[in-house]
């Protein structure tokens, strides 16, 4: 069951809301809600607000109102069902929500043991009771709740009671296994103290009615005991099951004695701890996921390895109430808040997958939208599903199939296969799998609409649906209101949506505002201040008025003149505030302006010594160059995220700042597709997201799936989002954070809407050959390719629309929308019949992902080159050795062709009448193991710093090089034009050329040095560890999986000897970073262990 809005609104007309008043509800929310804010942001926020014990009492009896809605059915609570609506458990859930929302405002009671125990357990059970419990945890942090408050040295029955709140801060707080061990220790001192301090107790009272009391009051205790250790118990290992009616008997043996001892209020503490312990162990993962042993190891796993003893509600909500795991639902769209947990929930799907696919070895797709995305992800899959030997493997972005991506395809015995969009697209094509896909995981699939990728993810679920007959899908988004319609487009009968849309749940509170620059009193000068403006939003956010001033003083020795327009100064400023309370993030519009920022705040924050910096640090000087900037950052704390990092840089970064290490975070607006871990503060200086080369704005469900992820779960009670302003940006900030996250709509109805806007509709045959339709052309060519001819192709278009989101939708939508369909099908004949008159060119479209457009193109290009290609012009050595003889600068030249890649090669290609020949230049030195700071001095030494250069380096290499380099050189050595005899070419040449794309991806030489790499192995070191793991294995046969149980057999030692020379790294630092990058195992601390057993 969850709470609705509309069982919060039907509060206001129950009789003891009403007979208090709403307009004193409304005083006493507002009122919470502000000095909430102060006791949480106080240090960082600051405003002149003060608070008597007149509003204190206010929020007391308004919240005393709601628990007495919430008590009237205080059983329905204790023991809450799917159908627990009509008993009104509903309403009582509601008004706990409420009253947690009203108590928790209000100081701590630090005067007497007893109000302070009834205080924090009666906050507790109402945040249980309401589904907050997240809030309630980071609220014991906030306020120092911990078990060592509660400690006395009063009479036993205050002893008992004073161990009894310690107990129950460790239940809440659940700070690990110690914490719920800690239980078992307390109760079992208390028994041993029990005999002898009952006698004193007892010898202390004067009248035989007092004894009667004291000997009730202690029965109830000693029960309430009991329960407690059965609880914690059960968290760390799901015994007994019968936990729920043993709780219940000594919950009815505690209250029965409470009332014999004439203490009501104690009566009613009990009742409320009835309901928080029984939810509790409710949502515990033992009781959650009781699906099938293979579900239960990952809960093991779960439990012991990351101290996860309990599901969020959106979690349980979804296995429980909403199905999740229905093996019956072919497709199932997963819409919750940002923060909410939908990966475990995707993990739990996953392996319930496997298991049913076991016996025809079926394997599982995990789709992310980017690189840095799907790193996280590989890690994060591997730290969670390898101790249940579940194999991950992680396929490169490049958009080719390398020959060690074939072996491990077809050979490697992996369950779990995590890739980009693109690169799953072109494996699908290519039938690169022999075995059936059991479930597609498409992350973030909310991308669909990107004006970018929309249509490549949308085809991508298109051609699974129509080749892969057994596959199953799970689509993860936030903030979607119609999942029910892409749950119906992928399975008809049997999809369904898993949404909390009409819940308020979030995992914290968020206050968001604006944030300006106040003048000094003189209008100029250095004295101006920093202003946050709360402001009323679309989604969840705390409503409090006024505006608060950040810090006491200004936070950068600038000018006002100098700030006051300066969107990226206000946002570091404020970051260097709210950073205090944990890390935030500060959003800048361009990189350079990322590094210009995150200069200046390094300035004004102290150096740190911590062991974890100090390994990125010395990494930076040994890969990238000893002169970065972001060296100098880290020691204050300060990192950057952007498109000029390196692939293993952005994960450090990632890295650090998962670990809190980092204060800030300067990043472009980039970062919000790759944030998959949760700041405490996010302040935007833009709105804009990249879209090609250009710049778009922000949709609301965007903004919302970033700012969701300020506000650490269990961690932080309000998660922060400022929006830098400048005056006159008020009015156009306020109607942004105003907009509803709409429908989600499909790219391709976008794209024939923006057609009949603009009149051509009626065109649609020619506009097709526009580049924004270039992956929608490859789409229609890999069913050409399949079919080979024109007769079955244009009597299965429709048939082939249909499996389009797009399409589907029109279809089902108004005559005049329907006539949009119709117009799309024409012109997809049409098309079909032109790929009829060129069937060879279809096909090398479909192996390679190209248009057959571009394919024609660039086969006409490559007929028309001074020298005719054979095989030997395709060898490593010859491709990327001496660039004046080498055909890699005419390859280049032909690239230009190819209208996916055409821009990235063009960046890189310089002008004039060597076009080709500097991007030939930058691919050979990388592959050659040039670093990359010999490669910025070459190329982009007219940089305006060291750093610069390097940015711009590393941008060319891992943007353009990486992805459309290595592309192109792949799909142009599969063209009937390269020169290679296929049938003649030994089949060790042939090995060779099918690295090429590899080589150049990973910037090293061998096929051993690639398998490293494709292991996480720092470039430098990959070669070298290479020769050694191919030494052990045969040619040929080498795979990540064997490379990376290689590695983790390693001591330092050994990869000592492979530290490259005048490298300030040890042996030890090449470990840790591969333990990190990897994801083998989890957290460079683990490997002091390792290294003590040997």
């Amino acid at each position: 069951m969850t709470i609705s809005r509309e069982a919060i609104s039907s509060l206001r007309s129950h009789w003891a809301i009403e007979a208090l008043g709403h307009e004193r509800a409304r005083a006493a929310q507002f009122a919470a809600a502000s000095m909430y804010v102060d006791s949480n942001l106080g240090r960082q926020l600051h405003r002149e607000d003060s608070y008597d014990a007149a509003t204190a009492a206010l929020i007391q009896d308004v919240a005393f109102a709601y628990e007495i809605v919430a008590s009237e059915s205080i059983d329905a609570l204790a023991h809450p069902s799917v159908h627990s609506a009509a008993s009104g458990a509903e309403v009582a859930e509601a008004a706990a929500h409420e009253a947690f929302a009203l108590l928790r405002a209000l100081p701590l009671k630090r005067d007497s043991l007893e109000a302070l125990v009834h205080q924090v357990l009666q906050l507790g059970a109402l945040a249980y009771c309401s589904d907050r419990w997240a809030e309630f945890r980071a609220w014991m942090r906030e306020r120092e709740v911990t078990p060592e408050l509660f400690v006395t040295d009063g009479p036993w029955d205050m002893r008992v009671l004073s161990d009894l709140g310690q107990i129950w801060a460790r239940l809440l707080r659940k700070d690990g296994w110690r914490d719920l061990e800690g239980v078992a220790q307390t109760v079992s001192r208390l028994r041993a103290e029990q005999q002898e301090n009952e006698e004193l107790l007892f010898d202390a009272q004067a009248r035989p009615e007092d004894l009667q009391v004291a000997g009730w009051r202690l029965v109830a205790l000693y029960h309430w005991a009991r329960l407690s250790e059965m609880v914690a118990t059960y968290l760390m290992q799901g015994e007994p099951v019968d936990i729920a009616t043993q709780l219940d008997f000594h919950f009815d043996r505690a209250i029965s004695a409470a009332q014999q001892s004439a203490d009501p209020a104690f009566v009613v503490v009990l009742q409320w701890q009835r309901a928080m312990a029984q939810r509790m162990v409710a949502g515990a993962l033992w009781s959650v996921t009781r699906i099938g042993p293979e579900i239960r190891s990952i809960v093991e796993t779960a439990t012991r390895q990351r101290s996860m003893f309990e599901m969020l509600p959106p979690q349980r909500i979804a296995i429980q109430e909403q199905g999740l795991m229905d093996p019956a639902s072919a497709a199932v769209v997963v819409d919750l808040p940002t923060s909410a947990g939908k990966t475990i929930l995707a993990e739990f799907k996953i392996v319930q997958a496997i298991g049913q696919f076991k016996q025809d070895n079926g394997w599982v797709a995990y789709v992310a939208p980017t690189r840095a995305l799907v790193s996280q992800i590989t890690r994060r899959l591997r730290r969670d599903l390898g101790p249940s030997g579940i194999r991950v493997e992680e396929l490169t972005s490049a958009v080719e199939i390398d020959e060690i991506e074939a072996g491990m395809l077809n050979e490697s015995p992996f369950d779990v296969l995590v890739a980009t969009p693109e690169k799953l697209h072109l494996a699908i094509r290519n039938a690169a799998i022999g075995r059936p896909l059991a479930l597609l995981v498409l992350d973030e699939a909310h991308n669909i609409e990107d004006s970018d990728r929309g249509i490549r993810i949308e085809l991508l679920l298109a051609t699974v649906k129509r080749d892969c007959a057994q596959a199953n899908f799970l689509l993860l988004m936030p903030y979607v209101p119609n999942g029910d319609d892409l749950a119906r487009w992928l399975a008809p009968q049997t999809g369904k949506s898993v949404s909390l849309a009409t819940t308020p749940w979030q995992p914290n509170d968020r206050l968001i505002g604006l944030v300006s620059v106040v003048a000094p009193s003189s209008g100029r000068g250095r004295d101006w201040r920093l202003s946050f403006e709360p402001m009323l939003t679309s989604g969840s956010s705390m409503n409090v008025s006024g505006s608060y001033q950040i810090g006491q003083a200004p936070q950068l020795n600038c000018t006002f003149s100098s700030i006051k327009n300066s969107l990226s100064k206000i946002a570091g400023a404020s970051a260097l505030t709210l950073s205090e309370r944990g890390t935030a993030i500060v959003i800048c519009p361009t990189i350079s302006t990322v590094w210009t920022i995150a200069e200046e705040l390094t300035g004004q924050l102290p150096e740190v010594e911590d062991p974890d910096i100090a390994l990125v640090q010395r990494y930076l000087a040994a890969e990238i160059s000893e002169d970065y900037a972001l060296i100098g950052m880290l020691a204050h704390q300060v990192g950057v995220h952007h498109a000029g990092l390196s692939d293993e840089t952005r994960a450090l970064m990632e890295w650090l700042a998962e670990q809190g290490k980092l204060r800030i975070l300067v990043a472009t607006t980039g970062l919000s597709q790759g944030l998959n871990f949760p700041v405490s503060s996010i302040l935007l200086a833009s709105r804009n997201l990249p879209s090609g080369k250009f710049n778009r704005p922000m949709t609301a469900r965007e903004f919302w799936n970033l700012a969701g992820r300020a506000g650490r779960v269990d961690q932080d009670s309000i998660g922060v989002v400022g929006i830098s302003s400048k005056e006159g940006d008020r009015e156009s900030l306020a109607q942004f954070l105003s907009e509803q996250t709409g429908a989600l709509v499909s790219r391709l109805v976008v794209l024939l809407d923006e057609l009949e806007d603009a009149g051509r509709l009626l065109n649609l045959e020619r506009t097709l050959y526009n580049d924004q339709w270039a992956d929608f052309r490859s789409y229609v060519a890999h069913l050409f390719a399949q079919k080979k001819n024109l007769d079955a192709v244009l009597s299965e278009t429709e048939l082939l629309l249909r499996n389009t989101f797009g399409y589907s939708s029109l279809a089902e939508a108004s005559p005049v929308e329907r006539q949009k369909g119709v117009r799309l099908l024409e012109a997809t004949r049409s098309y079909a019949a032109e790929l009829a008159q060129n069937i060879e060119t279809a096909t090398l479209a479909d192996s390679t992902g190209f248009t057959p457009e571009g394919i024609r193109s660039a086969m006409g290009e490559m007929r028309r080159m001074d020298k005719s290609l054979d095989a030997s012009d395709w060898q490593p050595d010859s491709l990327f050795g001496d660039v004046s003889s080498s055909a890699l600068p005419d390859l280049m030249r032909v690239m230009l062709q190819l209208p996916q890649i055409r821009g990235s090669i063009d960046e890189l290609s310089g002008a004039g009448t060597g076009i080709g020949d500097r991007a030939a230049k930058i691919a050979a030195d990388w592959v050659a193991g040039i670093s990359l700071k010999a490669i910025a001095e070459r190329y982009f030494g007219d940089a305006v710093s060291p750093t610069a250069a390097l940015t711009d380096a590393t941008k060319a290499i891992y943007r353009n090089l990486a992805t459309a380099g290595t592309w192109g050189i792949t799909a142009l050595s599969k063209l009937p034009t390269s020169g290679i005899d296929f049938d003649n070419v030994s089949e060790s040449d042939l090995r060779s050329i099918n690295l090429l794309g590899a080589m150049l991806y990973h910037g090293v030489n061998t096929e051993a040095g690639v398998v490293m790499r494709m292991s996480s192995v720092p470039r430098t070191a990959a070669n070298s560890l290479g020769a050694e793991f191919a030494e052990r294995h045969e040619p040929g046969a080498l795979r990540p999986a064997e490379a990376r149980e290689f590695l983790s057999q390693l001591s330092d030692a050994d990869w000592g000897r492979h530290v490259p020379r005048g490298s300030n790294l040890a042996g030890s630092d090449l470990r840790d970073l591969w333990l990190v990058l990897s994801g083998s195992n989890g957290d460079p601390r683990v490997r002091s262990t390792v290294g003590a057993a040997e």
